[in-house]
This record gives C-alpha cells, sequence and structure tokens, in this order.
C-alpha cells in the first residue's frame, strides 16, 4: 500500500537509525492497543527495505517495491509492504506524521495490525531535492513460523551467564536491550521491553568467555548502538552494531586496558559523544572522551581514591543534562554522585544499603522514561529490575528473570 504525505510537519533532526527505531517503535505501540504481539525486528528484512527506500530516495519515484516478495528472506506464509513519504522546506518530516499517515489509511492499517505477522524490517532513506527535506519510508512485513525465523532460529543459552551487560536499544524497537555471555562463551542479544522484561533474540557467535564486554551506546556516531570488548592481552576493539541486536567486524581502538575497570558511562562531558570512564591500578579515576567517529580524545584525571567501589551509569537522574554516576561499595552502600559537566562529579550521596551479594549492569534507560536504570543478578540466578527514580534512587526491585 502507499501514503501520500499530509501536511509538513517539523522534528529534530534524527539520525536514519534513530527514525527507523521511532517507526518501529509506533507499529509496536498500535499493536499493543490492538491486543496483538510485538513485530521482531529482522536485521535481514530491514536489508529488503532500506534497499527500496534508497531507490525511491534516489530516483525521486514512490511506488511500491515490484520484487520485495521475492527478496524477504525464505519460510514465510505471508508478507506485506507499505511505502511513505513526506517533505518539508524546514527541519525534518516527523516519523510521527509519517505513522499517523499509514494508520490513517485502511490498507497501510490492515498490516500494522495484521495478527498473523511476526516479523517487520524498516528502512529510511533522506535526500535533499529542490529546496526541500525528503524522508522515504518502506515497512516489510512477515508471518514467519518459529523454525524458519528469518534471522535464524534463536540458540538456547547455557546458563548461568558469565556476564550480563545492559546496553542502549540495538533491536530497533526502541526499548534497552541486554548482552549475555553464557558459560560456553556464546554472546547473546535479548531484547527488552517495556515492563523491564527480556526476551531472546539471537546468538552472535561464539569465544567471548576470553572478552570482557561493554555497552557504550552509539561509540562511532552512525546512530546505532555498539559493544566494545577487551580480550586477554589488554586490546580493545569496537564491535559496530549492525541493527536488529547484531554487531560487525571488530576494529581495534586501543591497548593496554588490563588493568582498567571500565565504565560505559554516556556522554559524560557534554559533547554529545558516547564516552568511558575507567578506574586503574591507582585507584585514580579516568575520563576517556569518545570522539564521536570510534575513537578517543585525550584522556582526563577526574578523580583519585575510587578502589573498593563497583560505579555504574545512571544517565541524568537530576534531569540537568548532565551524566551520573552511581556506586556501590564494598560494604554494600550504594552511592549517587550527580554530574557536575566536563567529566567531574559533585561530592557523593548515600542512597541505600544491602546492595550486597548482586551483579550489577547499567548504562540503559530500560523502561524508556528517560532516567538510567540497573538490572541486577542475585546469587540464586535471578534477574532483577531497578528503575531509576530523579535524584539519584531505584524504585522497588522487579523480577524480571530466572537462571541467569
Amino acid at each position: 500500500m502507499v501514503a501520500a504525505p499530509a501536511a509538513p510537519a517539523h522534528a529534530a533532526s534524527l539520525t536514519t537509525s534513530q527514525y527507523e527505531a521511532q517507526i518501529v517503535g509506533s507499529v509496536n505501540a498500535a499493536r499493543e492497543r490492538a491486543g496483538l504481539a510485538p513485530l521482531t525486528v529482522s536485521v535481514k528484512v530491514a536489508t529488503v527495505a532500506r534497499g527500496w527506500s534508497q531507490t525511491m530516495a534516489s530516483s525521486g519515484s514512490f511506488r511500491h517495491n515490484p520484487s520485495y516478495a521475492s527478496q524477504m528472506p525464505s519460510g514465510w506464509s505471508a508478507a506485506g509492504e507499505n511505502v511513505a513519504y513526506g517533505y518539508t522546506t524546514v527541519g525534518q518530516y516527523s516519523p510521527a506524521t509519517i505513522h499517523e499517515n499509514l494508520m490513517g489509511s485502511s490498507g497501510h492499517r490492515a498490516n500494522i495490525l495484521k495478527s498473523s505477522y511476526t516479523h517487520l524490517g524498516v528502512g529510511v532513506a533522506f535526500v535533499e531535492r529542490g529546496g526541500k527535506s525528503y524522508v522515504y519510508v518502506t515497512q516489510n512485513f512477515g508471518a514467519y513460523p518459529a523454525a524458519a525465523a528469518p534471522d535464524g532460529p534463536t540458540v538456547s543459552a547455557s546458563t548461568p551467564f558469565e556476564q550480563v551487560v545492559l546496553t542502549p536499544d540495538v533491536t530497533g524497537d526502541p526499548y534497552d536491550d541486554l548482552f549475555a555471555v553464557d558459560s560456553s562463551g556464546r554472546l547473546f542479544t535479548y531484547a527488552g521491553r517495556s515492563d523491564g522484561s527480556v526476551r531472546a533474540v539471537r546468538s552472535l557467535g561464539t569465544g567471548w568467555s576470553a572478552y570482557d564486554v561493554h555497552a557504550p551506546g552509539d561509540w562511532d556516531g552512525d546512530g546505532r548502538a555498539d559493544l566494545v570488548a577487551v580480550d586477554g592481552s589488554g586490546v580493545l576493539w569496537l564491535y559496530r552494531g549492525a541493527g536488529g541486536g547484531a554487531v560487525g567486524a571488530r576494529t581495534k581502538i586501543g591497548h593496554g586496558w588490563s588493568s582498567f575497570r571500565i565504565i560505559p558511562a554516556g556522554d559524560v562531558n557534554g559533547d554529545r559523544a558516547a564516552d568511558l570512564l575507567a578506574i586503574d591500578s591507582a585507584e585514580r579515576l579516568w575520563l576517556y572522551p569518545g570522539d564521536g567517529r570510534g575513537g578517543f580524545r585525550a584522556r582526563l584525571q577526574v578523580g583519585n581514591g575510587w578502589g573498593g567501589f563497583v560505579l555504574h551509569a545512571a544517565g541524568d537522574l537530576t534531569r540537568d543534562g548532565r551524566a551520573d554516576i552511581v556506586g556501590i561499595d564494598e560494604a554494600g552502600r550504594l552511592f549517587f554522585y550527580a554530574g557536575r559537566g566536563k567529566g567531574y562529579f559533585r561530592q557523593r550521596v548515600q542512597v541505600g544499603h544491602g546492595w550486597s551479594g548482586y551483579t550489577f549492569t547499567s548504562g540503559g534507560d530500560v523502561n524508556a522514561d528517560g532516567l538510567g536504570d540497573l538490572v541486577g543478578r542475585d546469587p540464586q540466578g535471578r534477574l532483577w529490575f531497578y528503575a531509576g527514580r530523579q535524584g539519584g534512587t531505584f524504585a522497588m526491585k522487579t523480577q524480571i528473570g530466572r537462571g541467569w
């Protein structure tokens, strides 16, 4: 089906991946309101959608892909396509308006709300033409039985997990997710849900027991969340996000990291690029500013005496536009450190106690409320979600998994 544009609508400038994620989020929100299961984002289906959106943008034509059914991954029992576009002379055409236009058409709405569909791929392309900013959007839908999942069947993990790492959204849905390394050394992506729970998405390969895995967000500035990992010799590797929960080939971005404890802290210095914090063997806290292109700027020492603490990113828990952190000391006390800009933090404030015995991960906003959250694993292998509250505290824990 084809959607024509309504009146121009303006929005803050989004990257291609962010725009795609908002479209996916709108689709699944509409399905949730209709009592339907959410669609799983497929990398392979999205590749078809992206290719056609780029074709429309390059040619200036607006029509269906006549070959999408044959280009979709095999194994589907039903498939469909929506295409839409919009343009504006100022700013960027809003993804919310694209979705409203699609839902206002009976044919498009039927595709979005078709109960048999299980997978979705969204492709977006931008182009400037004739003094106007155009966006072209393609949605490809497929109904796939579990045995014919377009990105391969989900592999069961061997538990308990060696590492569990909270990451900003890597599946494009727009909830934050988990990376997990199982006891066999396989890396998995688990997609987050609005209630803080997770579901298995895919296995990303073997041999990860030798790596210390971290999720800094969008490290290279392409709009997709990435993964960084330190190997046994202290080499720091970047694995660029590939969409749909996958990661691409690695790139070496540092060495000598064996003696550091890394904290993926988000944008600490306010330059709109993701950063790393790290504690060295002398208990000094360092800021490693990301350059937004996959590398670092010169490091800056931002503290001393940080031994005995396990630090976690907290997002912006004070709503002042600065990244904050929380720390747990050896006595199980929880401390909040409000960011004060340029990589430095204010004097700590104790906000909790009794936090011993858990392994925690942070670095994401799981429930999409704008505040950083924590996910913790207890000694019994149960997984717990702690929603962040403004001011540096956390809500009562909610169990979101077991057998971890």
